[in-house]
C-alpha cells in the first residue's frame, strides 16, 4: 500500500475513534489485522478465506500475523494427550 494512502487511512481511523469511541482503547490498525488473523484461524477459516479476506497472496504472508491463542494451545495439547494416553493405554 502507497504510504500517503496509508496516513491517510490511519488518521481518518484515529479521529474516527477520537469522536465516537472515546472508551475504546485506541489500537493501531495494524494491531487489528494482527487480531482478525489470530480470530480468523481459531475459528477455522480455511487458508484460501484468510488469504482472500487478508488481501495476500500466499498463507505464509498470512501467517506472519497469526498468533497461538490459550485456547487454541489448550485444545492442540488435549489432542497430544489423548493420543499419547491412547498409545500408552494400548502398549500394556
Amino acid at each position: 500500500m502507497n504510504i500517503v494512502l496509508s496516513l491517510i487511512k490511519n488518521k481518518i481511523y484515529k479521529s474516527f475513534l477520537e469522536k465516537e469511541c472515546p472508551d475504546l482503547p485506541h489500537y493501531r490498525l495494524h494491531d487489528l489485522r494482527h487480531t482478525y488473523f489470530t480470530l480468523c484461524t481459531e475459528i477455522g477459516f480455511s487458508e484460501l478465506s484468510i488469504i482472500a479476506t487478508g488481501g495476500h497472496s500466499t498463507i505464509q504472508s498470512a501467517k506472519r500475523y497469526q498468533h497461538a491463542t490459550m485456547n487454541r494451545m489448550k485444545s492442540d495439547m488435549a489432542k497430544l494427550e489423548e493420543i499419547f494416553g491412547n498409545t500408552i493405554a494400548a502398549s500394556q
